[in-house]
């Protein structure tokens, strides 16, 4: 990655700032649509199937994501960070074709290891190709970003999220298996991926990416890529003591009530990786006042969102959760709160580690996020046997918590080192 001596940027002027305002609320619509149609999936497997099958579509979501994350080798995040283009679309693309065969090996060596049945595994490998199209989706999506194509974007998820529940629903009304819904589904997503996304890039066909090009982006997305598997480790941990502990119905239940955690995640950081581009100028230029302001408010309005999420979740979650899973999902409401509250503290250390990633600072991001990663694979056995299933979102919280407070030490200290070279450049100058 660049240090801040490299990098070289232009001034943010007023154009630009409502032109990236328009963007981001694109980025923004269009996101939480296509994660809306992914979190309604696993209201449908529970409608039209069971919760046997939500808790397999959870062992899926859980098991694939891990693999899904190193084909995306953290490379969407440095790819927009990219502002000196180092690297072609065409590098990015060829890089992708690499990881996504990594990622494909890892799992064929891994799978056994699981020990699942062969129906799950099965369904772990369709959908793992589910994942591979959204992998080629993230890194188009790069290139729409940097080209100020936000809008493709945004029309692609749209359209992808209609496909995603359409195909889901067809496959269980018609199969009444969820191995031939992920098949269909799949293969709808790469109807979309061909017929649209590929259309509107012409750079697929470029020169091959040399092997130290290669080398080097392997080296420097290290971190970014194994920042990316925290999350899904940590679902994968969680998931996998309780469906050991409790069975696979009771994992279902489980899921069905925490899965938005894992939804949030990914929007998430689908939505923050729209403010790199704009948080690196920013840091580059030393514009810490504006920085530590757009810091301070995203705290606060993650402070807020918490209180009006589990507000809401209090006055209305027995109501909405009875009519969108049935009344069997009740006596799991009291995961609902600290859910929720776990999602909102993601929704923090996400920020924060793309504001880092923004400084170029990857090692810390991946320093900050470790700590939950081992809070919870360390207690999470012990807590499920003393406070059961909810026990276990509270020790989440606790994890997650811890890592941002350190990621939010990181940045302070980046933009204090940041100011000292600026006031030391200013000095040499006078």
């Amino acid at each position: 990655m660049k240090t801040d001596n490299q990098i070289k940027v232009e001034s943010v002027n007023p154009k630009q700032m409502e032109a990236a305002g328009k963007d981001y609320l694109w980025n923004t619509f269009g996101t939480f649509f296509y994660f809306f149609c992914q979190y309604l999936l696993t209201i449908l497997v529970v409608r039209l199937g069971n919760f046997m099958d939500a808790g397999i579509f959870s062992i899926v979501l859980s098991i694939t994501n891990i693999f899904y994350c190193v084909s995306i080798y953290g490379v969407r995040n440095y790819q927009v960070a990219d502002i000196e283009n180092r690297f072609s679309d065409s590098d990015y693309i060829h890089f992708r074709h690499l990881c996504t065969l990594i990622a494909l090996g890892l799992f064929v060596i891994s799978l056994p290891f699981f020990g699942y049945s062969v129906y799950t595994s099965v369904c772990c490998l369709i959908y793992l190709f589910y994942k591979f199209g959204e992998s080629y989706m993230d890194v188009l999506f790069g290139i729409f970003q940097k080209r100020d194509e936000v809008k493709k974007i945004a029309i692609s998820y749209m359209i992808k999220g209609i496909v995603s529940v359409t195909t889901f629903t067809l496959g269980m009304i018609l199969f009444h298996s969820l191995m031939a819904t992920l098949l269909i589904n799949t293969l709808g997503i790469f109807v979309v991926l061909i017929f649209y996304d590929i259309q509107h890039e012409k750079g697929l066909t470029g020169p091959k990416l040399t092997r130290n090009q290669a080398l080097v982006l392997l080296r420097d997305c290290f971190p970014l890529m194994l920042y990316s598997l925290l999350v899904p480790a940590l679902n994968l941990i969680m998931r996998t003591d309780i469906e050991k502990m409790f069975g696979t119905e009771q994992l279902g239940y489980f899921s069905s009530v925490t899965m938005v955690l894992s939804i949030l995640n990914v929007l998430m950081t689908s939505v923050f990786v729209m403010l790199i581009p704009t948080i690196s100028i920013l840091y580059a230029e030393a514009k810490t006042k504006k920085l530590i302001r757009l810091i301070l408010i995203a705290v606060a309005g993650f402070g807020l969102l918490c209180l009006a999420g589990v507000g809401a979740g209090a006055l209305l979650g027995d109501f909405v959760f009875s009519l969108l899973f049935g009344k069997e999902i009740l006596p799991y409401m009291n995961l609902l709160a600290p859910t929720i509250i776990a999602s909102i503290i993601l929704s923090c250390v996400t920020f924060f580690s793309s504001v880092l990633t923004s400084f170029s600072k990857n090692d810390e991001v991946l320093i900050g996020n470790f700590p939950s990663v081992l809070i919870v694979f360390l207690f999470t056995p012990m807590i499920l046997q003393k406070s059961g299933m909810i026990g276990s979102v509270f020790l989440l919280c606790l994890g997650l918590f811890v890592s941002a407070l350190i990621l939010f030490g990181f940045i302070f200290l980046a933009i204090h080192r940041r100011n000292r070279k600026k006031e030391m450049k200013r000095g040499r100058h006078e």
